[in-house]
């Protein structure tokens, strides 16, 4: 029988959390149903599993869709699973007091990260960037969303310290990526910069972090000189962006890195002239015929790499939209 979208997505996460402990284990695996946070009558539910830590803490998004007329509405709820990984009504990570929430990586500690809507009454829609602790909830003390910034925010990864990265908006509207100390506020100074422009706050370019290691190394992707195109990057524990961190393509237009380990090897996807290609290659490198994984078909993305350098991702089977499958890579 085939499988559901989200019996996919436990499918991948296992495979995930399999990876995270450095080994590959025979045998046979049980799909768990982890269950879903109270659903209100006349509304339909998707939950989602985004991320789980060695203690088997499981973080995610419960997505309520209301079908009551003339009420048609999408509303999301983070939450955070105990190492049973069940999900119920005490696993709901709260808000800042409006109802849509996403939770976006979890640490080995249980600290949440993700980004929470943060509206004030007659403003724009605001949402803001949020790091819970290992046991708390998403709340005013939660909030990164430091002052002199545009309306928006977002943490999209965390390492075991706290060290947080993500994206922010300028007040000029462009967004850049930020990295964080484990107490600190998103703010100016936390400013990575783009491939474009190494000044802190500089306008005129977009760029996002991804993702986080413990020695507090980070990757991305952001815009180039120009605007033409999006490079993945890398970036030093201690710096900032410049020309000098774009790990380049496969000879196409564009690249992403998705993922760091403690080693810093990256994985992502980089374009050649016709394709997309999954890639893992180690720290500031430019991406090479060394660091192509190829794809099953077509159109190849690597997502997560373990702290053995075994990876994961997605790929088309052939040049059409669909089949689409997951993927492993070992080390050798």
């Amino acid at each position: 029988m085939p499988k559901s979208g989200l019996e996919l997505c436990r499918s991948l996460l296992l495979l995930i959390a399999v990876l995270r402990t450095g080994e590959m284990f025979a045998g046979t695996y049980t799909i768990r149903d982890l269950g879903t946070l109270p659903t209100p009558a006349s509304s339909t539910a998707k939950t989602y599993a985004i991320d789980m830590n060695a203690a088997g803490q499981i973080i995610g998004t419960r997505y309520v869709t209301t079908t009551r007329q003339p009420i048609y509405a999408t509303v999301s709820s983070a939450y955070r699973t105990g190492t049973d990984g069940v999900i119920n009504a005490s696993t709901n990570l709260g808000s800042f007091g409006f109802a849509v929430n996403y939770a976006r990586a979890i640490n080995s500690s249980g600290q949440v990260v993700g980004e929470a809507d943060a509206s004030t009454a007659g403003a724009s829609t605001e949402s803001h960037a949020y790091r819970t602790t290992p046991t708390g909830s998403i709340n005013a003390s939660a909030d990164l969303h430091g002052s002199g910034l545009g309306r928006s925010s977002a943490a999209l990864g965390i390492n075991d310290i706290g060290q947080t990265v993500g994206y922010f908006e300028l007040s000029t509207g462009n967004f850049h990526a930020f990295r964080i100390g484990p107490t600190d506020k998103i703010g100016v100074a936390s400013d990575l910069g783009t491939l474009a422009e190494n000044i802190p706050n500089s306008p005129n370019r977009r760029s996002i972090a991804l993702a986080i290691n413990n020695p507090g190394q980070c990757v991305g992707y952001s815009e180039i000189a120009g605007g033409s195109a999006t490079h993945a990057f890398f970036c030093a524990a201690n710096g900032t962006l410049s020309a000098a961190n774009d790990m380049g393509t496969f000879g196409g237009s564009a690249s992403h890195a998705y993922d760091i380990n403690d080693s810093g090897w990256i994985v992502g996807g980089a374009y050649t002239t016709n394709d997309r290609h999954a890639f893992r290659t180690t720290g500031l490198m430019a991406l090479t015929a060394a660091a192509d994984l190829g794809s099953l078909g077509h159109d190849a993305i690597a997502r997560s790499i373990n702290s053995a350098g075994q990876t994961v991702g997605s790929s088309k089977l052939a040049l059409v939209t669909l089949p689409e499958h997951a993927f492993f890579v070992d080390t050798s």
